[in-house]
């Protein structure tokens, strides 16, 4: 009985750290934007800016995995698959597909991000 607590508190922590890395993939995309709209803010040429901005969240999420690892022990991997319009103006999905481990349990999906562009500066 009590392994299956434990099993149980371990799973939660488990659906916690994945939970609260989507919750942060919003924050994260806009970040993105964000560097994405300052280089046309300053009148530089973009040519493609959803390839650009996947490859700036691809970066970050680079970090924000080590970080994950170091802090949780947990091992991600993630790639950010698209980088969408929505129904409204105001707002852009990120799709990221991720893999992570830690001790016997694993996540493999795609966790899906709405984020914001309001506020971001207006090339």
């Amino acid at each position: 009985m009590e392994s299956e607590n434990i099993n149980s508190i371990s799973s939660d922590n488990f659906k916690y750290i994945i939970k609260d890395y989507n919750n942060n993939l919003a924050q994260l995309g806009r970040d993105s934007l964000a560097e994405e709209t300052e280089k046309v803010y300053f009148s530089h040429i973009v040519h493609d800016s959803r390839e650009d901005v996947k490859k700036i969240l691809n970066k970050k999420l680079k970090v924000v995995n080590e970080e994950y690892r170091q802090k949780y022990g947990i091992d991600i991997r993630s790639e950010v698959i698209s980088v969408e319009s929505t129904d409204s103006p105001w707002k852009v999905l990120f799709k990221v597909r991720v893999k992570a481990d830690k001790d016997s349990q694993q996540f493999n999906g795609i966790l899906e991000s709405n984020c914001s562009i309001e506020g971001l500066k207006d090339p």
